[in-house]
């Protein structure tokens, strides 16, 4: 589980669950690679978030945010053992968790 803002949102990113606008009527299955065209699409239908699975990336992509995606999937798999007793359906739950895998590590420094 993992809620993004549709702001946040990004092409290649896979829809875990239905993607309906206010109405309910289907936008985009789950399963699907989310494309920019989907994005302008949920925008225009009052789409907000939408349930996504973070892409990995290999380090032999050459790509350099390798290293900020693969922290942002450790803080996924660490949000999910946090949050495994949380209501998924709830707006406050949703921001808490995309929140913590957002966030940046804590750097301490005295």
């Amino acid at each position: 589980m993992a809620v993004y803002r549709l702001q946040d949102m990004q092409p290649g990113m896979i829809l875990i669950s239905d993607v309906r606008d206010r109405s309910g009527r289907l936008l985009l299955a789950k399963g699907k690679d989310v494309n920019a065209r989907h994005l302008n699409i949920f925008k225009m239908w009052g789409v907000t978030e939408a349930d996504v699975e973070v892409p990995k990336l290999s380090a032999d992509d050459g790509d350099d945010d390798v290293s900020v995606n693969q922290d942002q999937n450790k803080r996924l798999k660490q949000a999910e053992i946090l949050f495994r007793f949380a209501d998924p359906s709830s707006p406050l739950v949703k921001e808490l968790f995309r929140q913590f895998v957002q966030r940046p590590e804590k750097v301490e420094s005295y």
